[in-house]
């Protein structure tokens, strides 16, 4: 249920309940520290009046009555005397006050705790009302010894021996002091816990205020406002961070938008234009059908089927997904390159002359079907633009397998070397539709090359001239 309630009431109700626990442990901890406090100090007190009553035992004809507290005395034999108000009405439980220890001296500290039992009721007693209040208590029995000389003597007994002199101490004043905390601390805990809350609360909803803005900014970005970014706060957090991958998320989907409509404007060119002639030619030898040449017409008509199927079959390898192959084979690229260059020499006997100079074998791993369209690509982009030679070299570096195609034709200026690769670029001297192909050889090899793990570039041909393609694979 709590999964269902906004951020910030989560964030106040837990820091309530930490408070509240927190701040109720505190409380605790001070209501028992006074009190411990103030029951010190009343020991101390009572070690004050013991130690008062040991000094005055052998001088006083009669017991103490003016004190604070009641006192038992306990003579070496173990009989009690008491002194004080009310201490003569109460009588102790089962449990006896021991004596100081024979020959202790008057440094002779002890306490125990003690309980009382029932009022001693006698006919004038002048202090029922403490004795009943003294009766069926716990007391903390503070002792001290006195030595009394033989000569001296004492109402409790004679000389000479040692006297023990109880102070019997209540918890009443540490009780009141820290009942005096009560009422304060049981209004201010859930105070605190709910000032807590509500500080939590807002300073959790103040923090999300950007992300509530980042949140309006995306509802109103669409294909057409892709231009829109989501603003940037200052600090340096999370939510900074959340803004910046935001808007480098909108910065890649502007540009993939863009290419998607550059590709998909440069595709309907590229298929209007084989479209628009099939079209016509068709529609004249319609016209004109009895002087025309049909099979001359429906060989011209297949060869524009056959470069638009070749097109689409180019704009659907385009369109898939990058995935890798499952099952990668082994492939000889040093056998393919050779096929390849027999074949395009058969096809073209007046074109360019092939030359390969190749290892016997090339491993590498990858698709068949795609790293021979790639050679094929390099090769008839070769021959399309060689004057006289087309060149093909395959080595080794390292754990890379290089193939290099070469051609003696124009070369391509450095500044062009990397657009090439971009789809339906064609240079000026390969605008031609005759001679020139699509213009997505090179974007369809190079893209090829990068499912293999591998790169394929326009690299500088040399002192000769002409133009140079590298392409390099992973070795097998």
């Amino acid at each position: 249920m709590l999964s269902r309630l906004p951020v910030q009431t989560r964030t106040a109700l837990l820091a309530g309940l930490v408070a509240l626990v927190l701040c109720s442990a505190g409380a605790w901890w001070l209501r028992g520290h006074v009190y411990a406090a103030q029951f010190a100090s009343t020991v101390d007190k009572a070690r004050v009046q013991a130690r008062t009553v040991a000094h005055d035992l052998p001088l006083r004809p009669t017991p103490m009555t003016n004190l604070d507290w009641p006192y038992l005395v306990v003579d070496g034999k173990g009989s009690i005397g008491t002194g004080g108000n009310g201490a003569a009405d109460i009588e102790l439980d089962d449990r006896e006050l021991p004596p100081a220890p024979s020959g202790a001296s008057n440094d002779w500290r002890a306490t125990v705790t003690v309980r009382t039992g029932g009022v001693i009721v006698r006919k004038g007693d002048p202090y029922p009302a403490e004795a009943d209040r003294l009766a069926h208590r716990t007391f903390t029995a503070v002792g001290t010894a006195v030595t009394v000389g033989p000569k001296d003597e004492t109402v409790f007994g004679p000389g000479p021996g040692t006297f023990t002199v109880y102070v019997l101490v209540l918890p009443d004043a540490a009780q009141a002091a820290a009942d005096q905390l009560d009422g304060p601390l049981a209004a201010g805990v859930p105070l605190i816990a709910l000032l807590v809350s509500a500080t939590a609360y807002a300073a959790t909803r103040r923090a999300l205020r950007p992300v509530d803005a980042i949140r309006r900014e995306l509802a109103e970005i669409s294909e057409h406002r892709l231009a829109r970014r989501v603003p940037v706060p200052p600090a340096r957090d999370g939510i900074r961070r959340l803004a910046v991958t935001t808007n480098e998320a909108l910065d890649r989907l502007e540009h993939s938008t863009g290419q998607q409509r550059r590709f998909v404007a440069d595709a309907a060119h590229e298929l209007r234009s084989p479209l628009t002639a099939l079209q016509t030619r068709l529609e004249a030898s319609l016209a004109r059908a009895e002087h025309t040449d049909w099979p001359q017409t429906t060989g011209e008509s297949l060869a524009a089927t056959r470069r638009l199927h070749a097109l689409t079959e180019d704009l659907l390898f385009l369109t898939r997904p990058h995935t890798p192959q499952p099952t990668p084979a082994l492939v000889d690229l040093a056998g393919t390159a050779r096929e390849l260059a027999d074949e395009l020499s058969l096809r073209h006997p007046y074109g360019p002359h092939f030359t390969a100079r190749l290892p016997d074998t090339a491993p590498v791993r990858g698709n068949p079907l795609q790293l021979h369209r790639l050679l094929r690509n390099l090769l008839d982009n070769a021959a399309r633009h060689a004057r006289t030679t087309v060149a093909v070299t395959v080595d080794r570096s390292g754990g890379t397998t290089r193939l290099r195609v070469f051609n003696d034709g124009s070369s391509i200026p450095p500044e062009d070397r990397e657009r090439i690769f971009q789809r339906f670029t064609r240079l000026d001297e390969a605008r031609d539709r005759d001679a020139g192909g699509s213009g997505l050889g090179l974007a369809i090899a190079r893209d090829i090359a990068t499912r293999h793990h591998g790169t394929l570039e326009a690299v500088a041909p040399g002192p000769e001239g002409g133009a140079a393609f590298l392409l390099c694979l992973p070795t097998a």
